[in-house]
């Protein structure tokens, strides 16, 4: 029958990396898992564990990493394209972080967000750890999700959002190329709300104001090395965007729903070029000291050179700064000509004269700029 035909994909000899090792979800909040053991929305919650060597005893000279990801009750789907059969899917993400692990032991504290299922069905945690030679997984599903904790106190303030592209080395820079990495820091006291699964409470992004069209960055967020899911990351691709000017809304909740929001803009130009853009001195005109800032697009180091002529056209000063690896670039001056001595008042021309390191690239913009005594 035609429903009974399937297409291997792939070679069907090929051996999957799957984990060798074993770690153990040893307690949930001090107790043990003999027995189910409840989280609580807003309530902190503790997991501990073990790693094992393959005799099932403890490693304890293991040391290394792990990601820890906490499951809601998990969820059934009907899938529509086949007869809306029932599909068991897992819940949301309760919490998502990276964990130590210390001589063979692991423990993480974090605070249940508010958006949770209250089902007081069974959730799940996984734990996949590495070192520089191993890895492992762990897994537990004795852990019921539902009911509220009122004893932690509400702070009333959202997370805080800073938006980076590319690198978080390049602060303020906003030249990109057509597929460029977004990167988003988020922060908050009391935790970051990262399920995905309360009705208006993703972790999202809104690209030029397409407000019925957003962006889930749930799951593209990975917490902070035993941050307790208070930090942590956003990292997503952009894929093949129309070079231009672009608005981006990044929207964020932490666990006890409070709501924060951050913008940015950001250019995508042609990644084969080097574009240079928002060539100025500050201050201008100047007494004593000035900076030269400029945006350029390149993800590789840069030399830079700026000659500064008088009216007349002679050169007065050289300044190089070599192997910069910033796209918002700042290079100080302090006025003074190539003798050492302080220019006089008037009106100067100067040339940034910007290279990439490996000699691919290489572009200059003109400025203007004026002393005053």
């Amino acid at each position: 029958m035609n429903d009974q035909k399937y297409n291997i994909f792939g070679d069907p000899t090929l051996r999957l990396l799957v984990p060798q090792n074993v770690a153990s979800i040893d307690s949930i909040n001090g107790q043990n898992l003999n027995a189910n053991v409840q989280i609580k929305a807003l309530s902190k919650t503790q997991i501990d564990g073990t790693i094992l060597k393959p005799d099932n005893t403890p490693w304890t000279d293991f040391n290394g990493e792990g990601n820890l990801t906490i499951f809601d009750s998990e969820r059934t789907v009907l899938l529509s394209a086949i007869g809306n059969y029932p599909v068991n899917m897992p819940g949301g993400v309760i919490f998502n972080g990276r964990v130590s692990i210390n001589n063979g032991k692991f423990s993480e504290n974090f605070i249940v967000p508010k958006d949770i299922s209250y089902e007081n069905k069974n959730g799940k945690v996984i734990f996949y750890f590495l070192n520089s030679t191993e890895d492992g997984i762990g897994y537990s599903n004795k852990i019921i999700v539902g009911g509220t904790d009122s004893s932690l106190a509400n702070d009333g303030n959202g997370p805080e959002i800073e938006i980076y592209f590319d690198d978080i080395a390049y602060n303020n820079g906003y030249l990109v190329d057509q597929n460029p990495n977004l990167i988003v820091k988020l922060s908050d006291q009391t935790g970051l709300n990262t399920t995905g699964t309360g009705v208006g409470h993703k972790l999202e992004g809104v690209l030029n104001q397409q407000l019925t069209n957003p962006i889930d960055f749930t799951n593209y967020f990975t917490g902070d090395l035993d941050a307790g899911g208070k930090t942590g990351s956003i990292n997503y691709k952009f894929s093949a965007l129309d070079n231009g000017d672009y608005e981006l809304l990044i929207k964020a909740w932490d666990v006890f729903n409070n709501f924060s929001e951050e913008n940015a803009f950001f250019s995508v130009v042609d990644g084969n070029d080097l574009e240079i853009r928002d060539v100025y001195n500050y201050p201008n005109p100047f007494s004593d000291n000035t900076q030269f800032t400029f945006q350029q697009n390149l993800n590789k180091p840069i030399d830079v050179k700026i000659k500064i002529y008088t009216i007349a056209g002679r050169l007065i000063k050289e300044i190089e700064k070599n192997n910069l690896n910033e796209k918002f670039a700042v290079i100080d001056w302090d006025g003074r000509d190539g003798d050492g001595d302080q220019i006089a008042s008037g009106t100067y021309l100067y040339k940034v004269i910007v290279k990439s390191v490996d000699g691919e690239f290489n572009k200059s913009v003109l400025g203007k700029l004026a002393v005053i005594k």
